[in-house]
């Protein structure tokens, strides 16, 4: 756990700099390509539980920052997300888990910016779910659902992803 805490410090370091020095554009596009080829992100997914709150943080910031990074013009943590949705099945669920809930949100929160996620989430028995995190007694988990709910669902989902709730609406009208 001590070797990802300090790969983390580095990738986060490749990818925002260092104070002194810019990102190098190049080695941006190579870390994303790396990390989205061999399945990093999902391994990653699946060790924040067993990070320390220092090393939970520099997870995020790391993937919030490669989900937006452009490779060749192109998106790839979008492709990759949309043959990965299973894990947002653990992403989800992580709201259960009072030690990794807020972790799990603000990762969750990211990928729901793509569209096929959005649309997976929207579709699946996760959607349901949220009725029930949002009226958690835990105060921090359930404005965080709130959070990912609210903001994203309703800012981003339907500002962003207008024809993905609109098939969603439209297959759920009654619901």
């Amino acid at each position: 756990i001590g070797e990802l805490d300090k790969l983390l410090l580095d990738i986060r370091t490749v990818l925002f700099g260092d104070g002194q020095i810019e990102p190098n554009a190049e080695a941006c596009a190579q870390v994303t390509k790396e990390f989205f080829q061999k399945d990093t992100f999902r391994l990653l997914i699946n060790c924040l539980p067993s990070l320390d709150s220092g090393a939970r943080q520099n997870a995020t910031h790391v993937i919030a920052n490669l989900q937006r990074q452009r490779v060749n013009s192109k998106v790839i943590a979008s492709e990759y997300l949309e043959n990965n949705l299973d894990i947002m099945d653990i992403l989800v669920p992580g709201y259960e888990d009072s030690d990794i809930a807020w972790t799990y949100g603000a990762v969750l929160r990211e990928c729901i910016r793509h569209q096929n996620v959005a649309r997976y989430v929207l579709e699946s028995d996760h959607m349901k779910k949220f009725f029930g995190y949002l009226q958690n007694p835990n105060f921090d988990i359930a404005s965080d659902v709130q959070a990912t709910f609210k903001v994203e669902y309703h800012f981003e989902l339907l500002t962003r992803h207008k024809s993905t709730v609109a098939e969603f609406l439209s297959a759920n009208y009654d619901w």
